[in-house]
């Protein structure tokens, strides 16, 4: 499995898309259906293998995308940054990759909610941690602490809160 040029680059892609969509989707229309489909199916392909389910194709076409369309967006900020830090140095380009996709296809589920930006990052962290769990079953070895501790309070119902701690740090 192989990533983009760098880690680096990789991690700063979320602050990259953060501010590009209104810039660059000038003479573009929304999300196709065909797009939105897309979307939904790698998620769910992340989701099942974190760290082999796409391809470098699959993550530039994601980026392109989110950054030409302007009726879905990413915006960084303290779970995306908690999610890429609770991850094992190896597995933080597939941890932020997931997270924005998943952020993403939260908002095309639920798009009544796609502005709700506490939704969205709740939703993308409960199907984060689905893909990391998948991730250990597969390799044990895997394990990181935070990430664990995160599952654990998911399995204990608070991940709500934990959600809005880290939310709280932004401010």
């Amino acid at each position: 499995m192989s990533f983009p040029k760098s880690l680096l680059s990789l991690l700063l892609v979320p602050v990259l898309v953060s501010l590009g969509p209104a810039a660059s989707a000038k003479g573009r229309g929304p999300s196709t259906p065909e797009e939105r489909a897309r979307v939904l199916h790698l998620t769910k392909a992340s989701e099942a293998n974190l760290m082999g389910g796409l391809s470098d194709q699959d993550r530039t076409w994601f980026f392109t995308f989110l950054q030409e369309v302007p009726d879905l967006t990413f915006a960084a900020g303290p779970v995306g940054a908690w999610c890429v830090k609770s991850a094992k140095m190896s597995q933080a380009p597939a941890v932020v990759f997931h997270f924005m996709l998943a952020a993403v296809a939260f908002q095309i589920e639920h798009p009544d909610r796609a502005q709700d930006a506490e939704a969205t990052d709740q939703a993308a962290l409960e199907s984060l941690l689905r893909a990391y769990q998948n991730l250990v079953k597969a390799w044990p070895d895997a394990h990181a602490a935070e990430l664990d501790r995160a599952v654990a309070l998911r399995d204990q119902g608070a991940l709500t809160t934990f959600v809005r701690q880290l939310r709280a740090r932004k401010k």
